[in-house]
């Protein structure tokens, strides 16, 4: 899944690929990015790519998860709480890639 979205972001240039080059400027461009998941894992594999390196085209990508509960957790009331603000969070992006069986993304 990792691997269709980070082709699918880079195909459509809502990411670009890192040089390699520690971006260094001050007028350097901050691109959020953020990943609503269960698990963490997806959004530290992407994290470690972006993380201190400058795109081709300048860009430094920060990567967010506000929440990742690592398992379903219908019954517990926390969890359910955490549920729609991540909807509303998702609902405020620019861009949304999300997969085919995402409810969440797909109510944003």
């Amino acid at each position: 899944m990792l691997n269709q979205v980070m082709n699918c972001s880079l195909s459509t240039n809502m990411l670009s690929a890192v040089t390699g080059e520690v971006a260094s400027s001050v007028d350097t461009k901050v691109k959020a990015m953020v990943v609503m998941n269960l698990r963490s894992g997806y959004s530290e594999r992407i994290r470690e790519v972006y993380r201190q390196q400058a795109t081709a085209i300048g860009e430094v990508v920060q990567v967010f998860q506000p929440s990742h509960e690592e398992a379903q957790a219908m019954e517990k009331r926390g969890h359910n709480v955490k549920a729609p603000a991540e909807i509303k969070l998702l609902s405020l992006s620019y861009v949304l890639v999300m997969s085919a069986w995402s409810t969440f993304g797909y109510v944003a």
